[in-house]
């Protein structure tokens, strides 16, 4: 059975830092899986970086106004997946971008997007998800400045933002000694994280209680982030809202004997965590220094928006 419209698999081989391509047998090149590919008429395609991403997804677009679109990488590689096709000269308008059908797939250390979804790498349910009709899903969009430059950049993501401890989290577990811990590594930094951390002072807005401070901010699209952290419950990819988690701030002491209970599902019932849904949220930070996270992604500056992009894309 093959499907109507041309398919593509795009794989990053360095999600989890590298260690997909590094394994011993890669998914995408167990036989099953290439069997799998075949019969479904489904065309790999490896990036090495990307500039590489952006220049073969244009190519893609040249050729075709509608195909599925299979991705295979971590958190990370999924954010720049979604910010190269919502950047691409083809895809500027909604309609566009809806006939692309884009199918994620968990191949990193976190993958907490498609661990929203609860998605499955074997090849019964990507056969389903190929050849279902697929749903619109929101997209979240960033408007904020870099100490080093004069005017304003507007980043995608598609499962978070968070500023405060998860972005230093972010940071540390960027780092090679954290590269063979798996998961376990987001638990460990975010114990590290907490032992240096500044709270941030947010100007109050509605929705939030006080105007800090606090030890974390998070806007959520899907449930999950850190390795399998529940931070919003309550949240759907297709209600145009997003699910805002602001945690106040506190002793490392305090945070550092619940951070188990924050990664099971338990968050609601914890003191000094609170939960709202915006479609769109002001945070001017105060510093420069301030790291902002992004899927997993660390970018340094001052955050002016955060808005949510109603039903931007079909994912399968």
């Amino acid at each position: 059975m093959k499907s109507a419209l041309p398919s593509y698999l795009v794989v990053n081989p360095r999600a989890a830092h590298g260690h997909v391509f590094k394994a011993k047998e890669t998914w995408w090149c167990r036989p099953k899986v290439r069997s799998w590919l075949q019969t479904h008429d489904i065309r790999l395609l490896v990036t090495d970086s990307l500039e590489d991403l952006a220049t073969t997804l244009e190519g893609l677009l040249r050729q075709h106004e509608t195909m599925n679109l299979l991705s295979y990488g971590g958190d990370g590689s999924q954010h720049h997946m979604v910010n190269t096709l919502m950047r691409q000269g083809a895809l500027q308008n909604t309609k566009a971008r809806l006939a692309l059908r884009w199918m994620p797939l968990p191949g990193g250390t976190g993958s907490d997007f498609c661990r929203h979804f609860n998605m499955s790498l074997k090849l019964e349910a990507l056969t389903q998800r190929l050849y279902s009709k697929g749903s619109p899903i929101d997209v979240g969009e960033v408007t904020w400045r870099s100490p080093k430059k004069d005017h304003d950049t507007h980043t995608f993501f598609i499962n978070s933002c968070s500023f405060g401890i998860p972005a230093e989290v972010s940071r540390l577990t960027q780092s090679k000694r954290y590269n063979k811990l798996g998961r376990l590594k987001y638990f460990l930094g975010a114990l590290s994280a907490l032992r240096n951390y500044q709270p941030l002072n947010m100007p109050k807005q509605e929705g939030l209680r006080h105007d800090g401070p606090y030890a974390a901010v998070i806007v959520a699209n899907g449930k999950y982030f850190g390795g399998g952290m529940q931070i919003a419950p309550r949240a759907q990819v297709d209600d145009g809202l997003f699910d805002l988690t602001w945690v106040e701030d506190a002793s490392a002491l305090h945070w550092a004997t619940r951070l188990p209970r924050v990664y099971g599902s338990h968050l609601e019932d914890i003191s000094k965590i609170h939960l709202s849904k915006h479609q769109r949220l002001h945070f001017p930070l105060n510093r420069s220094e301030d790291r902002i996270d992004l899927d997993g992604e660390t970018y340094t500056g001052f955050i002016a928006s955060v808005q949510n992009l109603t039903r931007q894309l079909t994912m399968i």
